[in-house]
This record gives structure tokens, C-alpha cells and sequence, in this order.
């Protein structure tokens, strides 16, 4: 990829789409927190008022939703840890993306396949991958064959 200005638009599309992910997780969180403590202050004044003791009954509530909580948010954080990798493994292809071989390349993989040397070998000689050998051919081949003026090849 030569352009770097469409590589750092990649980069930002997929920063941009991080950031919304991690944003409704964690509004998502907020949510569920929420619904959360109202069903435990609900629970600890309606249930517990005609109880023995209710400090000992509140404490467990208080407990349990705590334990409850740090579970999702573990797990929560395993998603984000997840994503990141995603991210950064899209970003390192991103940054290792090259453009079309250069025209002394593809003149070098022309005569190397009119030779009758099969792609594989090309490619191992080249230091190109296969798609680019195969890129490099096609185009010399347009390169060969020129449009005439109505836009057909003669």
C-alpha cells in the first residue's frame, strides 16, 4: 500500500470502531449496575424488614452481587483483551501491506514465466508471494496490450 494516507484511514476507521464497541460495553455495564443496585436496595428494604437480623442477610446481598459484578467484569475484560488483539493484529497487516510490484519486477516476472518457470518457483526467486506474481503478470499483460481510441483492445 503506497498511499499512506489510506492506511491511516484504516487505522482510524478501526480505532473508531474499537471505541464504539468499548463505549456500549461499557454503557452496557453502567446499565446492568444500575438494575443491579436497585434490586439490592429493593431487596434490603422490602424483604429484609421483617426479618431477625437483617444487617447479616443485607451483607450477603451485598456480597453476592459484588462476586456477581467482578465476574462480568472479568469477563468484560477478557472481551476487551480479545478485541485489542484483534486491532493490533488488523493494524500490523495494515503496516505490512505493500503496492504492486515495481515495473522492473514485473518486467523480471514476465521473462521469468515466458522462461515457462512455474509461479511457485517464481515467487521463491522474487521474494514475492503468489498474489503478487500473479498481480505482476497481469499487469505486464495490460502493459503489453494498449487500449485504441474507442477504449477496446485491438
Amino acid at each position: 500500500m503506497n498511499n499512506p494516507s489510506l492506511a491511516a484511514l484504516f487505522l482510524v476507521v478501526g480505532a473508531v470502531i474499537i471505541a464504539y464497541s468499548v463505549g456500549r460495553i461499557l454503557n452496557r455495564n453502567r446499565s446492568r449496575k444500575v438494575e443491579d443496585l436497585r434490586s439490592l436496595r429493593e431487596s434490603m428494604t422490602g424483604e429484609d424488614a421483617g426479618k431477625d437480623d437483617p444487617s447479616a442477610s443485607s451483607l450477603s446481598d451485598v456480597s453476592a452481587a459484588a462476586r456477581d459484578l467482578s465476574r462480568h467484569l472479568d469477563s468484560r475484560m477478557q472481551a476487551l483483551r480479545v478485541l485489542i488483539a484483534d486491532a493490533d493484529r488488523r493494524i500490523e497487516l495494515l503496516s505490512s501491506m505493500t503496492g504492486p510490484p515495481a515495473p522492473s519486477m514485473r518486467s523480471t516476472v514476465s521473462r521469468l514465466a515466458a522462461s515457462g518457470m512455474p509461479f511457485e518457483q517464481i515467487a521463491r526467486e522474487t521474494g514475492l508471494t503468489l498474489a503478487e506474481v500473479g498481480l505482476a503478470l497481469h499487469l505486464a499483460e495490460s502493459e503489453d496490450s494498449p487500449l485504441d481510441s474507442s477504449g477496446d483492445a485491438p
